[in-house]
Parts: structure tokens; C-alpha cells; sequence
């Protein structure tokens, strides 16, 4: 078994070939040949997989699109998939036009899949489907994958927010009694839709691209209510338009929604943000980072400055504050990101860094030097924040 484990994850010839050898080898070899199936739709007539695979395969990749009037009744697919009780994982692998409803039922009609994945070139003006208000989709896991972080070229006029068109809309708001995991873009996310109703399930939240939000400063405190049992809370967006990330405004400082958080990560902090006084003792990661990285807007970089807004990093002051609010002893707390501007604080936040954290395994900081400070004193710093840390070592 060690053999076919080894040469399930970077030899998959071998193990056929192996599989090959005798019968009893290819019984033991079956579960791994046939774990992931891949179906070009516009080659259904051929046929699905063979029976023997059926009772293995957990991952199922759809790829093209059906090319005749028969659609997804070409060929014996639609007999098999139900049939397939180990299927877990549906994905649309460059699915020409968007994955239509049709699309949706075809693949669901496997009993156990759980798991839908998307990846694609963003193309979300391809085409809107009708989705009932509830789909019958007992989805607990939606990832959305786009390749192109560039919706539309200079040259073509804004669509507007892009939750008014996104043609995954309906789908996503139908889901929300079943969700556990959400990955999307952040343009994508109909955030306002999202915040109405609640995810009594949603542990997992994750926004990423190139972030378009301007309006309602507290939409990401009104849509964290609505996930009680919120683990991982990942916002790795670039801001189009605001300059800080704000997830509660004071007036709605609440621990209920982050009591079960376990991992953040959040591009260029807000000091005045009342989540961090709510955070949970007992979180693993923090992350606080400067993304897109700082140095290209003070490098003058013109590909991020003519896309982004320019960002308000925090100082060590205004990050000593934040992390000031904590409350607990955050021993728990193995991964620390954190990117900042130094300022007259500098070794006042180092000291509290290496004193508060005292389980960290992992640190990154992203310390940019202030107007005027010479090499002398960024060596100085150096060493003294190095000499912090392994005396914390040796303490311990």
C-alpha cells in the first residue's frame, strides 16, 4: 500500500502499469486509478467510465461543452451518475460559456456530491441562468477559481457592481442553508444580498481579486453576523477604491460572530476597526498585511498605482493600538503576519510582539523604514528585535 500511495501522488503511469501486473495488485490499485475522472463534454457520445470505476471515483471534472441538440443526453452519463455514490467533488474546468443550470443538474444527479469548483477566465457577463430561489443542491463547499483578475480592459466601459451581474448570483444566495466553505472573488460577491440572510453553517470565508467596495463601510460586520460559526475569515483582496480594510465599525463590536474564528487575514487594517477587541483567545493566525505590497506605491509602481487606490498603511503606533485590544492571552496563536510603518514605537511594538505571542512559530513582519531613518538605525532595530526573540527562547 505504501507503493501505490507513493505513486498515486507524482507517478500515475507507474501505478498503471503496476496495476497491471497481476489481479490482486490491480484490486489494490483500483481506488487510486479511479479517484479523479475527467469528461469532455463534447465527447459524451463516447461513454462514461468503465463500471469497475464507479464505486471509486470521489472527483469528477467536466471540461467543454456538449455540441449537439442532445446536450447531456448524448451517451450513457446521465445513467451513470447515479450510480456513482463515491462522487464528492464536481468541478467545470474551463467550461466554455458559464456553467449553465442545465449543467448544475446534470452533475448533481450523483446522490453524495458536496463539493462544486469552478475555474474559468472570469466571464461572468457570459451568460445569467435562471436558478430557483432554493436549488435543490445539497452543496457544502463552493470554490469559484477566475484566471483573469482583469475583468475588462481600459478600453471597455465599467459594467457597474459587478453583484448585479455575476452570473453565479442566484446560485450562491440559494446556498445559503447548506454552506460550509466560500471561496469567490470579491467582485463577484453579492455582499448585500449576503448579509440579509443567514449561513448558520459557513466556517469558511474567502474573497479575493481585485475588491470594488466603496458604499456601506459596515457590510462586512452585517455579513459576519450572519455566520455564527465563522473559523477562517480570509480577505486576500486588492482595494480598488478604499484605502484601509474596516470589518467592524465601533457601533457593532460583537464577539459572537468571531468566538469560533481560528485564522484572519486582512490587507491594510483599519486601527479604528472594533473587530480586533472581539477576536477569540484561542486564534492560530493573524495575518495583517500590506497586499498589494506597500513598496509599490511608495516605488511609484505604475502598474498597481494606476489600478489601486493608494493604501493607508498603519504605523507601529496605530499597530501597538490594534494589537492593544486583544483581549486574552493569545498563547494559542502559532502564525503572526503583520506590515507596518516604523515610526517612534518601533521597539515599544517589537517588545509587545515578542511578550504577548509567546507560542508564535511563524512570524513575518514587513517593517518599512520612515522618512530620513539611516542604515545605522534600521541595523540598530534589527538587532535588537533579534536579540528579543531568542532571549524569549531562552526564557522559555
Amino acid at each position: 500500500m505504501l507503493v501505490v500511495h507513493y505513486l498515486t501522488r507524482d507517478h500515475r503511469r507507474d501505478l498503471l502499469n503496476l496495476s497491471l501486473t497481476t489481479r490482486r495488485l490491480r484490486y489494490v490499485c483500483l481506488p487510486s486509478l479511479f479517484d479523479k475522472v475527467k469528461v469532455d463534454c463534447r465527447m459524451l457520445f463516447k461513454g462514461g467510465p468503465p463500471r469497475v470505476s464507479w464505486p471509486h471515483i470521489k472527483k469528477m471534472t467536466f471540461t467543454g461543452y456538449p455540441q449537439t441538440h442532445m446536450r447531456f443526453d448524448e451517451g450513457n452519463l446521465r445513467q451513470i451518475l447515479p450510480q456513482l455514490v463515491a462522487l464528492r467533488v464536481v468541478r467545470f474546468v474551463d467550461y466554455e460559456r458559464g456553467v449553465r443550470w442545465d449543467a448544475l443538474e446534470f452533475a448533481f444527479t450523483a446522490p453524495n456530491v458536496r463539493v462544486l469548483e469552478i475555474e474559468e477566465a472570469f466571464c461572468a457577463r457570459s451568460s445569467i441562468p435562471t436558478c430557483p430561489r432554493n436549488a435543490p443542491f445539497p452543496i457544502t463547499e463552493l470554490i469559484y477559481t477566475g484566471y483573469d483578475a482583469n475583468l475588462y480592459s481600459v478600453e471597455q466601459s465599467d459594467p457597474g457592481p459587478v453583484n448585479e451581474w455575476c452570473y453565479l448570483n442566484a446560485l450562491i444566495v440559494s446556498l445559503h442553508q447548506t454552506l460550509e466553505v466560500l471561496h469567490l472573488p470579491s467582485v463577484m460577491a453579492p455582499l448585500t444580498e449576503m448579509a440579509a440572510i443567514d449561513w448558520p453553517h459557513l466556517y469558511d470565508l474567502t474573497l479575493d481579486g481585485d475588491a470594488y467596495y466603496s458604499g456601506d463601510t459596515s457590510i462586512f460586520g452585517h455579513l459576519c453576523t450572519k455566520m455564527p460559526c465563522l473559523r477562517v475569515l480570509d480577505f486576500h483582496f486588492r482595494h480598488k477604491s478604499l484605502t484601509q480594510t474596516l470589518v467592524l465599525p465601533a457601533d457593532m463590536a460583537s464577539t459572537k460572530s468571531f468566538r469560533f474564528l481560528k485564522t484572519a487575514y486582512l490587507p491594510y487594517p483599519d486601527p479604528t476597526d472594533a473587530f480586533y477587541s472581539c477576536l477569540p483567545s484561542n486564534l492560530q493566525t493573524l495575518r495583517l498585511v500590506d497586499h498589494p505590497r506597500y513598496y509599490h506605491f511608495r516605488q511609484q509602481g505604475w502598474d498597481v498605482i494606476k489600478a489601486y487606490a493608494r493604501p493607508d498603511l498603519v504605523s507601529a503606533t496605530e499597530l501597538l493600538h490594534i494589537l492593544g485590544q486583544f483581549q486574552g492571552d493569545f498563547t494559542s496563536l502559532q502564525e503572526l503576519e503583520l506590515a507596518y510603518v516604523a515610526d517612534t514605537q518601533d521597539r515599544i511594538l517589537l517588545d509587545h510582539i515578542t511578550t504577548a505571542f509567546s507560542n508564535v512559530h511563524f512570524l513575518e513582519l514587513h517593517r518599512y523604514r520612515p522618512a530620513n531613518e539611516t542604515e545605522s538605525e534600521i541595523e540598530s532595530t534589527l538587532v535588537y528585535f533579534t536579540r528579543l526573540w531568542f532571549a524569549r527562547y531562552r526564557v522559555s
